[in-house]
């Protein structure tokens, strides 16, 4: 089985950043050990549009976070909700393509894969390494597995 684990979602709507400082705010975040970070537009009062700017962060980290969020954003106040979720086991395996190694992230329930996918940084270095689309990598990489791991799936 994956792993459970609780979490606490950090969220603070934002009338007054344009999209280039909330991808900064959602970089530092990450930066500053948030598990996900992510924002989503929204309508507020007065019909202003906005975005709600949310983080994942572990319990330990909730104050800090919470604190970081606030200096970044300038918002005058954040909410606390949390989640339970369950985490699939991850494991990293490289593959090789006609671009380089890509890593393929597996991930697995209960010791059964339910997901691989391509790092994307790994098929985007090599796609401008050799000057091709990265979709092109990506598709390579994930042939690639498929014939490593399954060769009846090589059809991807």
């Amino acid at each position: 089985m994956g792993t459970p684990d609780r979490v606490i979602e950090i969220s603070a709507n934002l009338d007054d950043r344009t999209g280039e400082e909330i991808a900064a705010a959602i970089a530092s975040l990450l930066a500053a050990g948030a598990l996900d970070a992510w924002a989503q537009p929204i309508v507020m009062k007065k019909g202003r549009p906005g975005f709600t700017l949310s983080l994942l962060a572990a319990e330990t980290d909730q104050k800090r976070l919470a604190q970081k969020l606030l200096e970044e954003t300038g918002a005058f106040g954040c909410r606390f909700a949390p989640k339970d979720r369950l985490v699939l086991e991850r494991t990293l395996v490289a593959v090789s393509t006609p671009f380089g190694d890509i890593r393929m992230k597996q991930g697995a329930l209960g010791g059964l894969r339910v997901s691989c996918k391509p790092e994307f940084e790994d098929a985007d270095r090599c796609a401008k390494e050799h000057r091709v689309p990265v979709r092109v990598v990506l598709e390579a990489a994930k042939v690639a597995w498929a014939l490593a791991h399954d060769p009846a799936k090589s059809g991807v």
